[in-house]
């Protein structure tokens, strides 16, 4: 499934979920999942050769480094009190969350 279908079916709160889809939109470079994502494959490559999938474990940390950057620049945001942020209105402008 593809990140959005599995934060859809991992988040049961509307409202988190609308923000959510905002703000994963794919406008990110997404830099820190890559580079966990390729040292996953890499370590993968060492220990199991050449015919080695990338475990779903692996796929999740590559994600939890993404939501835990995203929400740090959420709360800067916030206490920023930005407007935009990556070309857009900021997440609090637009749920108007201080």
């Amino acid at each position: 499934p593809s990140d959005q279908q599995e934060l859809e079916r991992n988040t049961n709160q509307t409202e988190l979920n609308t923000i959510a889809t905002y703000y994963f939109d794919g406008q990110g470079k997404a830099l820190r999942p890559m580079v966990a994502i390729l040292m996953a494959r890499a370590v993968n490559y060492h220990v199991y050769g050449e015919n080695s999938a990338l475990l779903a474990s692996q796929r999740q940390v590559a994600m939890i480094s993404e939501m835990i950057h995203s929400a740090s620049l959420i709360h800067d945001d916030v206490i920023d009190q930005s407007d935009f942020r990556r070309g857009k209105p900021s997440v609090n402008v637009l749920w108007n969350h201080k």
